[in-house]
């Protein structure tokens, strides 16, 4: 019986790290919502910071498509900047990804985000958002920047906000 014992409390230990990750679907939006404030320097070509990639294979349907309708009005006042949706496991050790919308100009996106997520008992994100400026010729010109953490609540949408660009975050279990 306690070789029996033994080896239950052996799987349990070697399962637990299995269950300790979840995976979410998450969707963020940026947006625009007022004239550009500036950073006071443009975005370091080091903005990921070994964040993972969102990887095409992780990507998913936008869910949120109402709300980017939305942003998407000028007569509302927003412009849509980006919409993303991937799958990803978020567990107690942080997780950082990196995804941008828009095409590469001088090694940028205009659009560049750096998601650090965690989850404990709650899902703690830290937002580093990048929205770049470039110059008639090409080359990086100005940057704006976002960066914020904050806990998130689940199946619902989170604001981070800043003077000039907008973020909206969903978070829901898969």
């Amino acid at each position: 019986m306690s070789l029996l014992r033994t080896l239950l409390v052996l799987s349990t230990l070697l399962a637990a790290p299995a269950f300790a990750q979840s995976l979410y679907q998450i969707e963020v939006l940026v947006f625009r919502q007022a004239q550009p404030l500036l950073a006071s320097q443009p975005v370091s070509d080091a903005w990921a910071d070994g964040a993972q990639a969102v990887r095409p294979d992780m990507e998913m349907t936008p869910m949120l498509v109402g709300e980017a309708d939305r942003l998407n009005n000028p007569a509302n006042g927003y412009q849509l900047l980006m919409q993303k949706s991937w799958k990803q496991a978020v567990s107690a050790e942080p997780a950082s990804v990196s995804i941008g919308g828009g095409d590469l100009q001088d090694g940028h996106q205009p659009v560049e985000l750096k998601l650090d997520l965690r989850k404990v008992n709650y899902i703690d994100a830290g937002v580093d958002l990048w929205v770049n400026h470039f110059a008639d010729d090409g080359l990086l010109a100005a940057s704006e920047r976002l960066k914020q953490e904050r806990r998130l609540r689940y199946k619902e949408l989170n604001y981070f906000d800043h003077g000039s660009i907008g973020l909206l975050i969903r978070v829901s279990p898969l």
